[in-house]
């Protein structure tokens, strides 16, 4: 049996003749995989006559994770390597980025998801998406609406959920908000205290 949960965001300005509207599908299976769509819908004049133009903005499938390493396979550097260079080198750029600020914070490998992570606990997670981009999942404290104020700033999208927010960005994103990255791990470091 599948629970289908749908979620609609619609943006309107007045100013603008755009309309956007973000439809996410998701659809558990028993076996805990969860395949997720988003569609974005704008509203486009032509001649004094408004159009809808579809684009599909993502479609991924998120595999379940399986952290336990009983065939005896090394989930490093290497591995991850094979994987995904991209969210390899999407990591090791957030790592650099915040390394000023998480000082004892190191990279951690498994099998579904490389961590930035300090004293036990991850501050950001990433996970591998379609094309060349990484599922980004920021931990977040009492600061939580101050990082949420960065994000909104700069523009870029994100789901917020109680004790995380996520976000979808590729290596040039990451170069292009880096000083917000900063920003956010300055707030961030030890949200846990």
């Amino acid at each position: 049996m599948n629970l289908f949960y749908i979620k609609l965001i619609v943006l309107i300005d007045k100013r603008y003749t755009t309309l956007t509207r973000q439809l996410y599908v998701k659809s558990h299976h028993p076996c805990n995989s969860i395949p997720i769509i988003a569609i974005q819908a704008n509203i486009i004049d032509i001649n004094g006559i408004k159009s809808l133009h579809f684009t599909k903005i993502l479609d991924v499938y998120e595999e379940p994770e399986d952290d336990f390493n009983g065939g005896g396979e090394v989930y490093d550097k290497n591995y991850w390597s094979n994987r995904s260079k991209a969210v390899l080198k999407i990591s090791e750029k957030l790592y650099e980025i915040t390394s000023e600020i998480y000082k004892t914070a190191n990279l951690i490998f498994n099998k579904g998801r490389i961590s930035i992570g300090c004293e036990g606990y991850n501050l950001m997670t990433l996970h591998k998406r379609m094309g060349d981009k990484a599922l980004v999942v920021i931990k977040v404290g009492n600061k939580k609406d101050e990082i949420i104020e960065l994000l909104d700033s700069e523009n870029i999208s994100y789901n917020e959920r109680s004790k995380d927010v996520t976000l979808i960005l590729d290596y040039d994103e990451v170069l292009e908000h880096e000083k917000m990255v900063k920003k956010i791990a300055e707030l961030n470091d030890k949200w846990w205290k």
